[in-house]
C-alpha cells in the first residue's frame, strides 16, 4: 500500500499503485545494470593491454554511462506522464496532460502542480536539480553530447565530467552520475502522491 500526502491510500489494483510498482521494478533492474557495469569497469583496471584499457576508459565507459542515464531518464519521464494520465482518470479531472504547454518531465510537473494540485512540487531543490538533468539529457540527445552555453551551467552545478573532442567539450557521464540521478528520481517520486 502507498499513502499520499493527504492520507489517501493506494492499494493493489489501483492504477497509481501499479505505476509505482512498475517503476520500482524498473529501478531494481537499473540498479543491477549499474552494478554489472561497475564490475566491467573494475575489471578493465587490470586489463594488461594499455591501449584497450585507455580506449575503454576514455570512450567506451562514458558512452555506456550516457546510454544508461538516457534509459533511466526516459523511464522516469514515461512514469511521470503515465502518472498524470492516471490522476486525470482517478480524480476525474477535466484537463488532459496534453492540453498544457510543456513536455516531458517539466510538462508533467506543471500538470501535477497546476491541475492535480500537488503543492510546492516545482518550488524545491529536487525539481531544480531535475531541470539541470533535463538540460544534460537534451544535450546528449539533440547535440551529440557537445556542450553548448545552455548546458554549461548545468554541467558545472551537477559536477559532471567533460572531455575535449575536436576543439569542443563533450559530456562524459560516469556511473556515479547515473546513480545520483536514480537516487534523485526516487526522492522525487516520494512527493508525487496526493
Amino acid at each position: 500500500m502507498l499513502i499520499g500526502k493527504s492520507g489517501k491510500k493506494y492499494e493493489r489494483e489501483n492504477i497509481i499503485f501499479e505505476l509505482y510498482e512498475d517503476a520500482h521494478g524498473r529501478e531494481f533492474l537499473t540498479s543491477h545494470l549499474l552494478s554489472f557495469a561497475e564490475q566491467i569497469i573494475n575489471k578493465n583496471d587490470s586489463n594488461p593491454n594499455d591501449h584497450e584499457r585507455q580506449l575503454n576508459d576514455v570512450l567506451v565507459f562514458p558512452k555506456l554511462s550516457n546510454a544508461i542515464f538516457l534509459t533511466i531518464y526516459s523511464e522516469f519521464e514515461h512514469f511521470l506522464i503515465s502518472l498524470c494520465k492516471a490522476y486525470k482518470s482517478e480524480l476525474n479531472l477535466k484537463i488532459p496532460f496534453n492540453d498544457l504547454r510543456g513536455e516531458g518531465i517539466q510538462g508533467a510537473y506543471k500538470y501535477l502542480d497546476l491541475v492535480v494540485g500537488i503543492e510546492d512540487i516545482r518550488q524545491n531543490s529536487i525539481y531544480n536539480e531535475l531541470i539541470h538533468w533535463n538540460k544534460v539529457r537534451n544535450c546528449l540527445v539533440h547535440n551529440s553530447a557537445i556542450i553548448d552555453e545552455k548546458t554549461k551551467e548545468s554541467i558545472d552545478i551537477l559536477n559532471i565530467s567533460t572531455a575535449s573532442s575536436l576543439e569542443e567539450y563533450v559530456i562524459c557521464l560516469e556511473l556515479a552520475d547515473c546513480n545520483r540521478f536514480l537516487e534523485l528520481i526516487q526522492k522525487s517520486k516520494a512527493n508525487l502522491l496526493v
